[in-house]
């Protein structure tokens, strides 16, 4: 279901189709301009582990052969919150880059107060992914958050500039979301590619990893625990139908 901020249906699409369609899952040149960071947390389970390992790998070859991305690979079973607030500052210090992809995978929670992503050590809070990318500017800014409770992400970060993608609708669906999966599976598949042009752009993946997740639930006959947003620029958002995920 759609949920419009003050903007029009007509907005919504040149927005989408301006910052979403523009960049897709095809082999291009590398770009000195593009940064990726792939950040796994830990898994709690091996099962889950194994998961998050796995489609960080995924992501981060993706990232390297589709995107064309300098990519930074983050494990954080054994990086620590230190390590990656230095890749952030990295980052930042490249005056080049004009657009960044930040993948975050694994367990997260909400305190009532903070957002905190899982690692080694002191948790990756939401507080400091925020200050990360204000300090960016106007870099275009695709923030893709496949944990539990991400939801909360979509409105604390939501602003111009840039797409941010959560596997939940807030910070109360805490179970491991399946979202990733599918959207590793739509970078290959023919079925995401729906205007059928032979790429599949980030608005695609989506679509079709939400739906996804739909089904698998509908199959299993499950109550589904996880409903994924796409908050497009701080104006429109895509399967918002709930009042409290904002």
């Amino acid at each position: 279901m759609l949920h419009r901020k003050p903007s029009s249906l007509l907005l919504l699409c040149c927005s989408i189709t301006f910052w979403v369609q523009c960049t897709v899952w095809t082999t291009i040149h590398a770009q000195e301009d593009r940064a990726c960071i792939v950040i796994t947390g830990l898994g709690g389970l091996p099962e889950y582990e194994e998961n998050f390992i796995q489609w960080g790998d995924a992501v981060a070859e993706a990232c390297g052969k589709e995107l064309g991305s300098r990519v930074y690979s983050l494990d954080g079973r054994q990086q620590k919150k230190s390590a990656i607030l230095q890749t952030f500052d990295q980052i930042v210090s490249s005056t080049s880059l004009r657009e960044l992809w930040l993948f975050l995978i694994g367990h997260a929670n909400y305190d009532g107060q903070n957002y905190k992503f899982n690692i080694s050590g002191p948790d990756l809070t939401d507080t400091e992914i925020k200050q990360f990318i204000s300090s960016l500017g106007a870099t275009r800014t695709y923030i893709i958050v496949a944990t539990s409770a991400s939801g909360i992400l979509a409105s604390d970060l939501s602003q111009q500039h840039r797409v941010i993608v959560t596997a939940t609708k807030n910070q109360f669906e805490r179970q491991p979301p399946l979202f990733m999966s599918f959207f590793i599976e739509a970078v290959t598949s023919a079925e995401a590619d729906t205007d059928k042009n032979g790429k599949v752009s980030l608005l695609e993946a989506f679509l079709f990893s939400h739906q996804k997740v739909t089904s698998w639930f509908e199959e299993k006959g499950r109550i589904q625990t996880e409903h994924s947003l796409l908050d497009d620029n701080g104006q429109a958002r895509l399967n918002d139908d709930s009042e409290d995920s904002k």
